[in-house]
Protein backbone atom coordinates (compact mmCIF):
# COMPACT_ATOMS: atom_id res chain seq x y z
CA UNK A 1 0.00 0.00 0.00
CA UNK A 2 1.27 3.63 -0.66
CA UNK A 3 2.36 5.72 2.28
CA UNK A 4 0.18 7.99 3.22
CA UNK A 5 2.68 10.09 3.97
CA UNK A 6 4.04 10.24 0.61
CA UNK A 7 3.32 13.44 -1.87
CA UNK A 8 1.14 12.34 -4.94
CA UNK A 9 2.78 12.84 -7.86
CA UNK A 10 0.46 14.27 -10.18
CA UNK A 11 2.17 14.36 -14.12
CA UNK A 12 -0.42 15.28 -16.37
CA UNK A 13 1.81 18.57 -17.01
CA UNK A 14 4.70 16.87 -17.79
CA UNK A 15 2.59 14.30 -20.13
CA UNK A 16 1.85 17.40 -22.03
CA UNK A 17 4.53 18.33 -24.54
CA UNK A 18 3.04 20.87 -25.89
CA UNK A 19 2.57 23.25 -23.39
CA UNK A 20 6.07 22.16 -22.02
CA UNK A 21 7.86 22.70 -25.24
CA UNK A 22 6.26 26.31 -25.07
CA UNK A 23 7.15 27.21 -21.44
CA UNK A 24 11.03 26.02 -21.87
CA UNK A 25 11.04 27.82 -24.99
CA UNK A 26 9.50 30.93 -23.20
CA UNK A 27 11.85 30.37 -20.09
CA UNK A 28 14.74 30.48 -22.45
CA UNK A 29 13.59 33.50 -24.10
CA UNK A 30 13.24 35.35 -20.71
CA UNK A 31 15.65 34.36 -17.72
CA UNK A 32 18.84 35.82 -17.96
CA UNK A 33 21.83 34.91 -16.21
CA UNK A 34 21.81 37.15 -12.78
CA UNK A 35 17.76 37.06 -12.90
CA UNK A 36 16.11 36.30 -9.32
CA UNK A 37 13.25 34.14 -10.52
CA UNK A 38 10.05 32.77 -8.35
CA UNK A 39 8.19 29.97 -9.62
CA UNK A 40 4.20 29.71 -7.85
CA UNK A 41 3.18 26.48 -7.28
CA UNK A 42 6.59 24.83 -8.44
CA UNK A 43 5.06 21.23 -8.16
CA UNK A 44 7.48 18.77 -9.04
CA UNK A 45 9.95 21.76 -9.76
CA UNK A 46 10.30 21.17 -13.17
CA UNK A 47 9.71 24.65 -14.23
CA UNK A 48 12.00 26.08 -11.51
CA UNK A 49 14.69 23.41 -12.27
CA UNK A 50 14.04 25.37 -16.16
CA UNK A 51 14.76 28.82 -14.94
CA UNK A 52 18.03 27.49 -12.93
CA UNK A 53 19.42 25.68 -16.39
CA UNK A 54 18.48 28.69 -18.26
CA UNK A 55 21.16 31.12 -16.21
CA UNK A 56 19.16 32.44 -13.19
CA UNK A 57 20.76 33.65 -10.17
CA UNK A 58 18.45 32.11 -7.85
CA UNK A 59 15.08 30.76 -7.67
CA UNK A 60 12.45 30.75 -5.25
CA UNK A 61 10.20 27.72 -6.08
CA UNK A 62 7.12 28.32 -4.15
CA UNK A 63 4.86 25.18 -3.15
CA UNK A 64 1.92 24.38 -0.58
CA UNK A 65 1.59 20.69 -0.57
CA UNK A 66 3.94 17.52 0.08
CA UNK A 67 4.83 17.28 -3.40
CA UNK A 68 7.42 19.81 -2.94
CA UNK A 69 9.53 17.13 -0.90
CA UNK A 70 9.75 15.78 -4.65
CA UNK A 71 10.52 19.01 -5.97
CA UNK A 72 13.16 19.10 -3.50
CA UNK A 73 14.98 15.73 -4.45
CA UNK A 74 14.77 16.76 -8.42
CA UNK A 75 16.57 19.89 -7.80
CA UNK A 76 19.16 17.86 -5.80
CA UNK A 77 20.09 15.68 -8.38
CA UNK A 78 19.86 17.94 -11.20
CA UNK A 79 22.62 19.62 -9.63
CA UNK A 80 20.89 22.77 -8.72
CA UNK A 81 20.10 22.75 -4.94
CA UNK A 82 22.20 25.85 -4.20
CA UNK A 83 20.52 27.60 -6.77
CA UNK A 84 16.84 26.94 -6.42
CA UNK A 85 15.17 27.47 -2.97
CA UNK A 86 12.15 25.55 -1.91
CA UNK A 87 9.69 28.05 0.03
CA UNK A 88 6.50 25.84 1.64
CA UNK A 89 3.16 27.47 2.22
CA UNK A 90 0.94 29.58 0.18
CA UNK A 91 2.37 32.10 -1.89
CA UNK A 92 0.14 34.65 -0.41
CA UNK A 93 1.76 33.86 3.26
CA UNK A 94 5.45 33.68 2.55
CA UNK A 95 7.92 35.91 2.80
CA UNK A 96 11.23 36.29 0.61
CA UNK A 97 14.39 37.52 1.08
CA UNK A 98 14.38 39.48 -1.66
CA UNK A 99 12.42 40.14 -4.60
CA UNK A 100 12.44 38.56 -7.87
CA UNK A 101 12.68 40.37 -11.43
CA UNK A 102 10.86 37.44 -12.96
CA UNK A 103 7.66 35.67 -11.97
CA UNK A 104 7.05 31.84 -13.34
CA UNK A 105 3.44 30.54 -13.13
CA UNK A 106 1.40 27.26 -13.86
CA UNK A 107 -1.18 27.94 -11.84
CA UNK A 108 -4.11 27.30 -14.15
CA UNK A 109 -6.89 24.56 -14.09
CA UNK A 110 -9.68 23.83 -17.25
CA UNK A 111 -11.04 26.70 -16.32
CA UNK A 112 -7.70 29.18 -16.62
CA UNK A 113 -8.91 30.95 -13.30
CA UNK A 114 -10.04 28.40 -11.07
CA UNK A 115 -6.62 28.07 -9.26
CA UNK A 116 -7.02 31.68 -8.53
CA UNK A 117 -4.36 32.60 -10.58
CA UNK A 118 -5.12 36.61 -10.80
CA UNK A 119 -5.00 36.72 -6.96
CA UNK A 120 -1.40 34.92 -6.71
CA UNK A 121 0.06 37.26 -9.33
CA UNK A 122 -1.63 40.13 -8.23
CA UNK A 123 0.03 39.70 -4.84
CA UNK A 124 3.21 38.64 -5.56
CA UNK A 125 3.56 42.14 -7.09
CA UNK A 126 2.63 43.39 -4.36
CA UNK A 127 5.27 41.85 -2.44
CA UNK A 128 7.19 39.31 -4.05
CA UNK A 129 8.11 41.20 -7.06
CA UNK A 130 10.81 44.47 -7.55
CA UNK A 131 8.32 46.86 -10.23
CA UNK A 132 8.08 46.02 -13.67
CA UNK A 133 9.00 42.83 -13.13
CA UNK A 134 8.27 40.37 -15.96
CA UNK A 135 5.03 38.13 -15.84
CA UNK A 136 5.35 34.52 -17.62
CA UNK A 137 2.35 34.28 -19.04
CA UNK A 138 2.00 37.47 -19.52
CA UNK A 139 -1.72 37.40 -21.46
CA UNK A 140 -4.27 35.41 -21.40
CA UNK A 141 -7.28 35.02 -23.59
CA UNK A 142 -10.81 33.61 -22.86
CA UNK A 143 -12.55 31.92 -25.97
CA UNK A 144 -15.67 30.17 -26.60
CA UNK A 145 -17.70 28.75 -28.62
CA UNK A 146 -21.01 27.10 -29.03
CA UNK A 147 -20.73 23.39 -29.86
CA UNK A 148 -22.99 20.20 -30.45
CA UNK A 149 -23.22 17.95 -26.98
CA UNK A 150 -24.43 14.62 -28.03
CA UNK A 151 -27.53 12.81 -25.68
CA UNK A 152 -26.27 11.31 -22.46
CA UNK A 153 -22.58 13.26 -22.12
CA UNK A 154 -23.69 16.21 -19.98
CA UNK A 155 -23.41 15.08 -16.34
CA UNK A 156 -26.76 14.71 -14.66
CA UNK A 157 -28.77 13.12 -11.36
CA UNK A 158 -30.86 9.88 -11.82
CA UNK A 159 -33.60 8.39 -9.58
CA UNK A 160 -30.37 5.60 -8.98
CA UNK A 161 -28.16 8.62 -7.26
CA UNK A 162 -30.90 9.46 -5.51
CA UNK A 163 -31.57 5.98 -3.68
CA UNK A 164 -28.36 5.41 -3.03
CA UNK A 165 -27.87 8.65 -0.93
CA UNK A 166 -30.58 7.64 0.66
CA UNK A 167 -29.57 4.43 1.90
CA UNK A 168 -26.14 5.92 3.01
CA UNK A 169 -27.10 9.17 4.53
CA UNK A 170 -30.69 8.41 5.59
CA UNK A 171 -31.79 11.56 3.96
CA UNK A 172 -34.05 12.61 0.77
CA UNK A 173 -32.58 14.31 -1.23
CA UNK A 174 -35.11 14.03 -4.01
CA UNK A 175 -35.55 18.14 -4.06
CA UNK A 176 -32.22 17.94 -5.80
CA UNK A 177 -33.45 15.91 -8.83
CA UNK A 178 -35.91 17.57 -9.71
CA UNK A 179 -33.87 21.41 -9.16
CA UNK A 180 -32.15 19.81 -11.67
CA UNK A 181 -33.88 19.03 -14.54
CA UNK A 182 -33.07 21.58 -17.57
CA UNK A 183 -30.63 23.25 -15.44
CA UNK A 184 -27.12 24.37 -16.98
CA UNK A 185 -24.04 22.34 -15.76
CA UNK A 186 -20.78 22.80 -16.09
CA UNK A 187 -18.48 19.64 -16.69
CA UNK A 188 -14.84 19.23 -18.22
CA UNK A 189 -13.57 16.03 -20.72
CA UNK A 190 -10.79 15.10 -22.34
CA UNK A 191 -9.52 17.07 -25.80
CA UNK A 192 -9.95 14.45 -28.18
CA UNK A 193 -13.61 14.37 -26.76
CA UNK A 194 -14.01 18.00 -26.99
CA UNK A 195 -12.60 18.29 -30.30
CA UNK A 196 -14.82 15.79 -31.94
CA UNK A 197 -17.81 18.17 -30.97
CA UNK A 198 -19.69 19.67 -34.27
CA UNK A 199 -19.50 23.20 -34.25
CA UNK A 200 -22.42 25.42 -33.80
CA UNK A 201 -20.56 28.85 -34.08
CA UNK A 202 -17.66 30.61 -34.93
CA UNK A 203 -15.14 30.74 -31.55
CA UNK A 204 -15.40 34.52 -30.17
CA UNK A 205 -12.75 35.76 -27.86
CA UNK A 206 -14.60 36.71 -24.18
CA UNK A 207 -12.47 38.99 -22.92
CA UNK A 208 -8.62 39.18 -22.38
CA UNK A 209 -6.67 39.35 -19.18
CA UNK A 210 -3.07 41.65 -19.31
CA UNK A 211 -1.13 39.78 -16.00
CA UNK A 212 1.10 42.44 -15.97
CA UNK A 213 -1.01 44.78 -14.37
CA UNK A 214 -2.86 42.19 -12.80
CA UNK A 215 -6.49 42.61 -10.77
CA UNK A 216 -9.31 40.26 -10.15
CA UNK A 217 -11.98 41.80 -12.66
CA UNK A 218 -15.25 40.94 -13.67
CA UNK A 219 -16.07 40.38 -17.68
CA UNK A 220 -19.42 41.52 -17.54
CA UNK A 221 -20.38 41.93 -21.83
CA UNK A 222 -22.86 40.89 -23.94
CA UNK A 223 -22.15 39.03 -27.47
CA UNK A 224 -24.10 38.61 -30.53
CA UNK A 225 -23.40 35.12 -31.24
CA UNK A 226 -24.61 33.70 -35.24
CA UNK A 227 -25.34 29.85 -34.97
CA UNK A 228 -24.35 27.86 -37.78
CA UNK A 229 -25.87 24.77 -36.97
CA UNK A 230 -29.03 23.60 -34.91
CA UNK A 231 -28.35 21.15 -32.12
CA UNK A 232 -30.77 19.86 -29.18
CA UNK A 233 -28.60 20.76 -26.49
CA UNK A 234 -26.40 23.61 -27.12
CA UNK A 235 -22.85 23.67 -25.13
CA UNK A 236 -20.68 27.16 -24.32
CA UNK A 237 -16.66 25.28 -24.80
CA UNK A 238 -14.47 27.17 -22.96
CA UNK A 239 -10.45 27.58 -24.21
CA UNK A 240 -7.77 29.62 -23.73
CA UNK A 241 -4.42 30.82 -25.23
CA UNK A 242 -1.80 32.19 -22.93
CA UNK A 243 0.64 34.55 -24.11
CA UNK A 244 4.08 33.26 -22.37
CA UNK A 245 6.55 35.96 -23.98
CA UNK A 246 6.92 37.98 -26.46
CA UNK A 247 7.48 35.19 -28.85
CA UNK A 248 5.69 31.91 -27.78
CA UNK A 249 2.41 31.74 -27.67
Amino acid sequence: MPNPASPVVHAEMLHDRARMTAYFAAIAEIVKPGDVVVDLGTGTGILALAAAKAGARHVYAIEESQIGDVATDVFAVNGVADRVTLIRGRSSKIELPERANVLITETLGNDPLDEGLLFYVADAQARLLVPGATILPWRLRLVVQLVDVPEGRIPSLSERDIASWRALYDMDLGPLLERSAGAQTNFSDGARFLAALPRCSEPFEMGEIDLRHATVPSIDTTFTVTATRAARQVGLALGYSLDLSPKVT
